[in-house]
């Protein structure tokens, strides 16, 4: 991520009284510059928790992740890649500014919201600390693995276009709970280790082909991804034969996962509408048509 920083330049001239009958005029040639403007993504944790609130109850928001991809990076409405992401307090504005526009100058971002209650947060405290020291360093990516990993107690998404010298307000859906969020802290620990352990694996070696001989790793492809429709929604680039990890999965939800194939920078074939209906604690294998 790049650092971002605002500049304030102030100039002034003083003009001083040299005596109680003279006057002298002072004037100064020197151009007068305000508050440079910040250009940016703003999202108001008033609107957004409106309903919950913020608290360490159960049902009361703690704190929350906002990420930010480029529309250009988001396929079916799951991002591919992330620009930004960070962790913010329940009471606190989710500020991004100075976004950097994709290649192709489009400036309409997705926002990703992934909020927690205190019990959830504690729980994943070491994947969101992951995060937040990312959206410190400049010197470091977005933790997409990190993000990858998180089961959040609700989500929505927000819309933003950014304009040059403007921060604008992210539009952003109401919160809605998870389909499985994390156990609260009195929960039984063998029901939240059973939760932990629920998984998706899809071997990546070879995949039928519809019409055509099987696609086989490293002679048809060298690289595989999942877009998924649970949050974070994207398992990343995977190299074959590892095969495609959702870990851990949210139990008891079916998973409908597009999975592509490329070699190179080309995307080679694609199976959409693969499913998995999670069971806690066991690893589910998906059911794929063929790829075309």
């Amino acid at each position: 991520m790049t650092p971002v920083r605002a500049a304030i330049i102030v100039s002034a001239a003083a003009c001083t009284s040299l005596a109680a009958l003279a006057i002298a005029a002072c004037s100064s040639t020197a151009p007068t510059v305000g508050v440079t403007p910040i250009t940016g993504i703003i999202i108001r944790s008033d609107a957004l928790v409106a309903g919950l609130g913020c608290g360490t109850a159960s049902g009361q928001v703690y704190r929350y992740v906002a990420t930010v991809a480029s529309n250009d990076d988001v396929v079916n409405g799951v991002p591919t890649k992330y620009i930004n992401a960070s962790v913010f307090e329940c009471y606190a504005d989710g500020v991004f500014q100075t976004i950097p526009l994709p290649a192709s100058g489009n400036p309409a971002f997705t926002v990703g919201i992934a909020a927690f209650n205190k019990a959830a947060y504690d729980a994943q405290r070491a994947t969101l600390d992951v995060i937040s020291a990312a959206a410190i360093d400049p010197t470091q990516a977005v933790p997409a693995a990190a993000i990858g990993q998180l089961s959040p107690t609700w989500t929505t998404t927000c819309h933003a276009t950014q304009q040059a010298n403007v921060a604008v307000l992210a539009v952003c859906n109401a919160l809605a709970a998870s389909a499985s969020p994390p156990s609260d802290a009195g929960a039984d620990a063998a029901d939240a280790a059973g939760e932990a352990s629920t998984r998706i694996q899809l071997g990546s070696a070879s995949f039928p082909r519809d019409g055509g001989a099987p696609l086989r790793c490293g002679t048809d492809y060298t690289t595989l991804r999942g877009f998924f429709d649970q949050f974070p929604n994207d398992t990343g680039d995977i190299t074959c034969p590892a095969p495609l990890v959702i870990a851990p999965a949210k139990p008891n939800v079916t998973y409908h996962i597009d999975v592509v194939l490329t070699k190179g920078l080309g995307a080679v074939a694609q199976a959409k509408g693969c499913t998995a209906v999670t069971t806690p604690g066991a690893t589910t294998v998906p059911t794929c048509p063929a790829f075309q």
